[in-house]
């Protein structure tokens, strides 16, 4: 898959963010006139990278977990180095 690798993930994370970046600067050149601030799009800006990550990790970091967890459905890890009696 595309997205595997982490160095790949962050040039287009960090590329992204430059680019809005940039975005919003020319933007702010082209409308020099002062920002109307929203209590909603700054409660948006502010709650929703926060939310959907935490939605992420609920639904692929715990499935992942379970899933893989078990040996055979018997409790067992399958990291563990010694064995149990």
């Amino acid at each position: 898959m595309f997205f595997s690798s982490k160095l790949i993930l962050m040039v287009l994370a960090w590329g992204l963010a430059l680019l809005l970046s940039l975005g919003l600067r020319f933007w702010g050149l082209l409308h020099p006139e002062p920002f109307v601030i929203r209590p909603l799009l700054v409660a948006l800006l502010l709650f929703a990278p926060a939310v959907g990550l935490g939605i992420w990790v609920m639904r692929v970091g715990f499935s992942s977990a379970d899933s893989g967890s078990l040996v055979n459905g018997k409790g067992e890890s399958l990291n563990c180095d010694s064995e149990s009696s």
